[in-house]
């Protein structure tokens, strides 16, 4: 599956030099959209989500 591969290749090794810890990422089965991904990262609070983001330090490459 080619966004398997991106993820797993490209984005999750981002996030991870970026500094983004405790990311999940889930992919419906049953319930839902056959193949549908979700990503889950964890904010300390509300108050976090004010800021840049957790992604604000991953660069283009």
């Amino acid at each position: 599956m080619a966004f398997a591969s991106y993820w797993n290749d490209m984005a999750r090794p981002a996030m991870t030099k970026s500094g983004v810890v405790g990311a999940q990422m889930f992919q419906t089965t049953t319930g839902g959209s056959q193949g549908e991904f979700w990503l889950l990262v964890p904010q300390d609070g509300y108050a976090a989500l004010d800021g840049s983001g957790p992604f604000s330090g991953v660069t283009p490459e």
